[in-house]
């Protein structure tokens, strides 16, 4: 067997291990049911910046029809403040409040600032935390309820990028939409998630307050992660779900790209180290060593040209499928696809070297999960 032959076997043995976990977790899913969202409170940190902000809230107030909104925008931020005032008299029938909130002291999560603020104005059984730029389509919400209703003290479901114009919107949309189902699901179709999808999740308020869970995670740049580790030391159960929630981030220049992937993979690198060493081990060997392995096989293919296309067609075969049974539609470009994969690499290296990112208009140095520091006001 020449080289090349065994790097496309293990390419393809962990591609479709991977992607048979997730059907198995998908196959196993019940379908949602209808919930009363009545019973819900939209929790969402407002910040200005993306062109789509307006469009995106608008589409989760018609969406989520009967569902309170909390809106939290910064003091200072007058166009989020239009925007969602603009919002409020459109739908002048939905109950909305409005927050706005002072600048978070040092070393305090922004995102979690504004969710500790608004906490005690919720007077619903449940909530969820919704991110300004992810649109929840009523099932995922529905499946979400239901999982709390069922017994999980927290539910989360799937990151789905919808690409703005331009590549590199595309690339990131491809990072996910590639990554997000071989990764959240095939995870939980073996244990329970180590970190959830921070862009939406749903909780009961009663278990929210309880252990003060927002307030206990406000020093972690992490809060996705923070809040896995929270539930979990609480006795709490979490649940990973297989329906999509839609994410358009428009990313509009190649700087703009290279520092939301740097963040994304430092937060990656925390989690990784956060974890004892043989689930490190695991994480690196189950999720880090494809992209490895992919660089190989283009390396080889000067000799052996036709093992390399017949993985690249079996690959864009997989992922497109999968994602078609899980999320509903094909939803892959092949070249884009294969940049974003390639490209991981060389994102983490950069984290592992430079652990600065640029979250919220902020520069933060990142130490730990739960320690880090603001280099810009």
């Amino acid at each position: 067997m020449n080289p090349s032959t065994l790097i496309a076997g293990l390419y393809l043995g962990q591609l479709w291990l991977k992607a048979g976990l997730a059907l198995r977790f998908k196959s196993h899913e019940p379908q949602p049911r209808p919930a009363d969202l009545s019973r819900l409170t939209v929790m969402q940190a407002v910040m200005s910046g993306d062109p789509g902000l307006a469009g995106v809230l608008e589409a989760d107030l018609q969406e989520l029809s009967d569902a309170r909104v909390i809106w939290i925008v910064d003091r200072g931020d007058e166009v989020a403040r239009a925007a969602c005032t603009t919002l409020r008299e459109k739908f002048p029938q939905r109950n909305i409040l409005m927050l706005e909130t002072d600048e978070p002291p040092a070393g305090t999560n922004p995102k979690l600032w504004k969710q500790v603020a608004a906490l005690p104005c919720v007077e619903t059984e449940l909530l969820a935390v919704i991110d300004d730029d992810t649109r929840v389509p009523r099932r995922s919400l529905d499946r979400l309820i239901n999982a709390l209703d069922e017994g999980a003290d927290l539910a989360t479901g799937l990151p789905s990028y919808d690409a703005a114009p331009g590549i590199w919107s595309r690339l990131v949309a491809e990072f996910v939409n590639t990554s997000a189902v071989l990764t959240y699901l095939s995870a939980a179709a073996c244990t329970e998630p180590l970190s959830i999808n921070g862009m939406c999740y749903a909780m009961r308020t009663a278990f929210v307050r309880q252990y003060d869970l927002f307030t206990a995670c406000s020093r972690c740049i992490t809060d996705d992660l923070a809040m896995a580790k929270a539930v979990r030391h609480a006795g709490g159960r979490i649940v990973q779900t297989a329906q999509p929630q839609h994410i358009t981030t428009t990313v509009g220049s190649v700087g703009y790209y290279g520092r939301l992937m740097h963040r994304w993979f430092v937060f990656t690198r925390i989690l990784v180290r956060n974890e004892p060493w043989p689930i490190q081990i695991g994480l690196i060997v189950s999720y880090g060593l494809h992209p490895l392995l992919l660089a190989a096989l283009f390396c080889t293919a000067a000799w052996h040209p036709w093992t390399l296309l017949a993985v690249l067609l079996a690959r864009a075969a997989t992922i497109g499928w999968v994602n078609r049974r899980i999320v509903g539609h094909w939803r892959h470009a092949p070249l884009a696809s294969l940049g974003a994969e390639l490209l991981q690499p060389v994102f983490f290296v950069g984290a592992c070297f430079r652990p600065v990112v640029l979250w919220r208009r902020r520069w933060i140095r990142v130490f730990a999960y739960n320690r880090f520091e603001y280099l810009s006001p």
